[in-house]
């Protein structure tokens, strides 16, 4: 007999939290309403198996939500939707697999849920032949940790702890126990230690559990890396110690990261197996974020990103990466298509990979990349890709979006080809969407919208 909560009209409603929920799900079925789910590595379009569903609506304010599958026998994902079917929308973030360490159980920290809105939560198997077991549900009000400080002080503060907080303070305290990390309107300047550190003690911001790091606005919190590492570090011990997490960025700006002589991937934001071959469990989720005037020397000016994600709402424009990306690198070194990563409403602008070697001014993804409603504008390639280089297996999706005047020059190695886009490997898909005004070559430069490599 399927579970009372299998189908999504007869979800079991939250009413108070804490809320918990205890049930066999072996008879659980997949609808044909079911939404697909991005949260999966090597399963990319699956709905998952044997879907059971729970509702919350929101009261009068935000709320912050942990949610959890802690003791269940199976491995388990979460899903967090707004909508109903045929019409679901993926809450920013709302996705997890493996959350929990040494086990395939899945968690959720610090997700921000709108006032005054119901939510859909899914609970689905990862399973391809066998799934469905003893469920164990766990849905809680999130700790949040205030910064109130904007210094960075040596030696940093032990924890975040009410009136005294800093933003290091307030993520070591949420490495620790998962929540929300609030950042109000100001100016948070790294300034202690170096790069190459991965405890939070210094450097960059290291986000080793799963967390939601909330500003006021990108015109309102800004977050300065000084050109001393970059900003924030996510899951640098590759999930052996946290379980793999989903982190969640929001309504700031990050200016200045790494720098001329930063030789570490992702200029301000990373989440990437550095010259590998592997997938990234971790989820990454941007929203309202502004990344501006970052640089690495290797790949992602403004971020490296190898885990699936979310990227809503930004801004990537004036970075620099002496590899690939002047932006975006997206997907592992090799591979990669079954990396999924949305891109939505997003400019990316004026951005630079200009070695000979390099590719990608804008983007260079072996994932599997969908762009809607987007603009990749004026960025410069060194080599092939001055907007779009989609190499290796990466599939991409361009949405009602527009590539334009973008630049692929000519370096000392060969030819650059494809101004604004250049295709060596998967495939392409384009629908209203605008490729114009885009070169190759130095000086005036050559036409050259699209090529793709033998």
């Amino acid at each position: 007999q399927a579970q009372t909560n299998d189908d999504w009209s007869n979800a079991t409603v939250i009413t108070t939290l804490p809320f918990s929920d205890a049930q066999t799900t072996s008879a659980a079925t997949t609808e044909t309403g079911d939404p697909e789910s991005i949260c999966f590595i090597g399963a990319a379009g699956s709905q998952g198996r044997g879907s059971v569903w729970y509702r919350y609506t929101t009261g009068a304010s935000d709320e912050f939500l942990n949610i959890s599958t802690a003791g269940s026998s199976y491995d388990t994902v979460i899903n967090v939707y707004r909508g109903s079917p045929g019409s679901f929308q993926p809450v920013l973030g709302g996705c997890n697999d493996d959350g929990i360490s040494g086990v395939f159980q899945a968690r959720l920290s610090g997700l921000r849920l709108r006032a005054g809105t119901s939510y859909s939560i899914e609970i689905v198997s990862h399973g391809s032949s066998t799934f469905g077991g003893s469920l164990q549900l766990a849905v809680a009000s999130a700790p949040q940790y205030l910064v109130t400080r904007s210094d960075d002080p040596n030696p940093p503060l032990a924890a975040c702890a009410p009136g005294d907080c800093t933003l290091r303070a307030a993520i070591k305290s949420a490495n620790t126990t998962p929540g929300a990390v609030i950042v109000p309107a100001g100016t948070y300047a790294i300034s202690l230690g170096s790069s190459g550190e991965d405890a939070n003690n210094g450097g960059d911001f290291d986000i080793r559990a799963g967390m939601g790091i909330y500003g006021a606005g990108p015109g309102q919190t800004i977050v300065n890396a000084g050109n001393l590492d970059r900003a924030f570090d996510i899951d640098p011990s590759g999930g052996t110690a946290s379980g793999r997490v989903t982190a969640i960025i929001a309504d700031l700006a990050i200016i200045n990261g790494g720098g001329p002589s930063f030789f570490g991937d992702g200029g301000a934001i990373r989440a990437y197996d550095s010259g590998g071959g592997n997938l990234s469990n971790d989820f990454v989720a941007l929203q309202r974020v502004k990344v501006s005037n970052s640089r690495s020397q290797l790949n992602g000016g403004a971020m490296a990103l190898s885990a699936r994600g979310m990227i809503h709402d930004c801004e990537f424009s004036a970075n620099y990466a002496n590899s690939t990306g002047g932006a975006l690198t997206l997907g592992p070194s090799f591979g990669g298509g079954d990396t999924t990563i949305d891109i939505v409403g997003t400019t990316i602008a004026n951005n630079q990979a200009p070695s000979s070697f390099s590719g990608g001014g804008g983007i260079k993804s072996t994932a599997r990349l969908r762009l809607t409603n987007s603009t990749v504008y004026a960025n410069t390639s060194g080599y092939h890709g001055g907007g779009l280089y989609l190499t290796g297996t990466g599939n991409a999706e361009l949405r009602s979006s527009t590539i334009a005047a973008n630049v692929a020059r000519s370096g000392g190695s060969g030819t650059a080809n494809g101004g604004g886009l250049r295709i060596d490997g998967g495939t392409l898909n384009l629908a209203n969407t605008l490729v114009a005004n885009n070169t190759t070559g130095s000086g005036a430069g050559v036409a050259d919208d699209c090529t793709a490599g033998g």
